[in-house]
């Protein structure tokens, strides 16, 4: 009965890609930080911190691509 609007378009594979990359980027963006600042010696705290921001900017980016 309720059938979507014919003009969205449904998500693609590279539009996939690239939310899962921003969400792999930031974190690996974090341990390399991590790494070259004490060798993960003590609490990685740009991975703590650069993560949960990925994922974040992940969900921003898709909620405006289901947005179009």
């Amino acid at each position: 009965m309720n059938d979507p609007p014919s003009d969205r378009r449904a998500l693609n594979v590279p539009q996939l890609a690239v939310i899962g990359s921003e969400m792999f980027g930031f974190a690996m963006v974090g341990l390399a930080i991590d790494f070259a600042r004490n060798g993960f010696d003590g609490v990685p705290w740009a991975t703590l911190i650069l993560g949960p921001l990925g994922i974040l900017a992940a969900f921003v980016h898709l909620f405006r691509l289901m947005k179009r």
